[in-house]
């Protein structure tokens, strides 16, 4: 999947409501009791929504405050969550009052561990000098680099990490030496937010001449450190990002196309997103050499990404991999085939035109394909986050029907089987399609038997259908449905 608006919607106010809940639930509780409470109480996901909105209106009354006054706010440790968002909305303004934080010695005291306890993991941090350096980063302003300058090496690891963000993401001259330092740091986590500042800053046009130079410099002897191979793909796009050409004969090299890379997978999802052609020849070399390895893990990450370019290069040697690979016995080379598949119907972002269809016109303006891929769609995706209880208290679960229906329809038949389980819960004529009628039958449910749904959730888990492929498969034979508007 490349894009499933809806769903992460849906994940990031499910996230804003925990973060409160979080609060309300008191110190040491785990978030997951504050969750199966909302889930508990119909009435508190209304007054969550009001919540909400207070915040919301609460954040702009904060960025219209003076900065200096804005900024002092940080010291407070309960509400520095939300004055990062009114910082971030007041906009640049707000720099100069940011930078002579830095420097401020209250802004390096420690955040009192009884407070850390009763903050969502969003919200933690070691001292108000981390949010501050957050904040800045937003901006990417050279003028902070004196100020931070110190801070790449700083004895604590969270500043020190923030100090590389805000330098990767200013991309001035100035930055290059400091971004040295940084891409030096044993600390690994230092390296990627010098990377991803640096991302930031190539996103925003904002970097010069010489930091593109140099910068590239700093960190190609990166794309040869094997540990942590999750760092490659950031790397990686840094690199194709600031000298594309470079890059490109660096990346391409067969050096770094072999099975027994650790970063090869990193590697070729960036030349991918890049949309950087690799010779169709070391691809089908590296597909067979994939083909025949004894090592399941590379077979299993590597040969994916492999199959996304293969389909690209369309000849009818590269095809037949992709066919070869539809009958692997490995389920993630099977998924990586169907994408590929998808990829040469033209369908290079599967759902992403239909959930545009749907947030702008409704559910019924779907064609039916749209509606029977995309329900089972949304029901993976909430159950396998949070079980069937999340899926039907979401909106999402108001298509139960539909996800039946689309289920049998694309041969997910065991999938299918578990969903009408969880459904005969509800009694004969299953959850409501309303929202907030179901939300009550399951609060009933629940009541009488909290684990209703784990031995049918653990069965969902172990995907005996390939649900993804079927999907895929679905939406190819009903490509026209899919594909954006003219």
């Amino acid at each position: 999947m490349t894009r499933i608006a809806l769903i992460a919607a849906s994940l990031l106010l499910g996230g804003a409501i925990l973060i409160v809940l979080w609060r309300r639930t008191g110190r040491g509780r785990d978030r997951l009791v504050g969750f199966l409470d909302y889930v508990r109480n119909p009435d508190r996901r209304a007054h969550m929504g009001d919540h909400l909105d207070e915040l919301d209106r609460a954040v702009a009354d904060l960025a219209r405050r003076p900065a200096d006054e804005l900024v002092e706010l940080l010291l407070n440790d309960d509400g520095h969550f939300h004055v990062a968002r009114a910082i971030e909305a007041a906009g640049p303004r707000t720099v100069p009052a940011l930078i002579a934080a830095i420097g401020d010695p209250r802004f390096r005291k420690k955040t009192d561990p009884r407070t850390l306890e009763r903050m969502h993991a969003l919200e933690r941090r070691s001292e108000p000098l981390v949010t501050v350096l957050d904040c800045l980063a937003e901006f990417g302003p050279p003028q902070a680099l004196p100020a931070v300058a110190p801070l790449v090496s700083d004895h604590n690891d969270e500043v020190r990490r923030r100090a590389a963000l805000v330098v990767g993401s200013t991309g001035a001259d100035e930055a290059v030496d400091l971004l040295r330092v940084c891409c030096a740091d044993d600390d690994r986590y230092v390296r990627s937010s010098a990377c991803n500042g640096t991302l930031r800053a190539l996103e925003a046009g904002r970097t010069t001449v010489a930091f593109r130079k140099g910068a590239y410099d700093a960190f190609e002897p990166l794309i040869h450190r094997h540990r942590p191979a999750s760092m490659i793909r950031s790397t990686a796009l840094c690199l194709l990002g600031l000298d594309r050409d470079r890059a490109v004969e660096l990346l391409t090299h067969t050096e770094h196309l072999t099975a027994d890379r650790a970063g090869a997978k990193r590697i070729l999802d960036a030349l991918f997103e890049a949309d950087v052609a690799i010779d169709p020849e070391v691809l089908l070399n590296l597909a067979r050499e994939l083909e025949h390895t004894a090592d399941e893990n590379a077979r299993k990450w590597v040969m994916p990404p492999v199959l996304l370019h293969l389909a690209r290069a369309g000849s009818d040697a590269a095809m037949q991999a992709i066919e070869r690979a539809a009958r692997s016995p490995t389920a993630e080379v099977r998924e990586g085939a169907a994408k590929a598949l998808a990829l040469r119907a033209g369908l290079t972002d599967p759902f992403g035109p239909t959930l545009d269809q749907l947030n702008e016109q409704g559910w019924h303006s779907l064609t039916e394909p749209q509606r029977l891929a995309l329900a089972p769609r949304m029901l993976i995706s909430e159950v396998e986050n949070g079980g069937f209880a999340q899926y039907f208290v979401n909106s999402t679960g108001d298509h139960w029907p539909d996800a039946l229906e689309g289920l049998a329809e694309i041969g997910a038949e065991t999938t299918r089987d578990l969903l009408q389980q969880a459904t005969d819960h509800f009694g004969p004529d299953g959850p409501s399609t309303d929202r907030d009628v179901r939300h009550r039958q399951l609060v009933q449910l629940m009541k009488k038997n909290d684990k209703a749904f784990r031995s049918i959730e653990d069965a969902f888990y172990k995907d005996e259908d390939d649900r993804e492929v079927l999907l895929l498969r679905y939406i190819v034979k009903h490509a026209v449905d899919f594909k954006p508007a003219d």
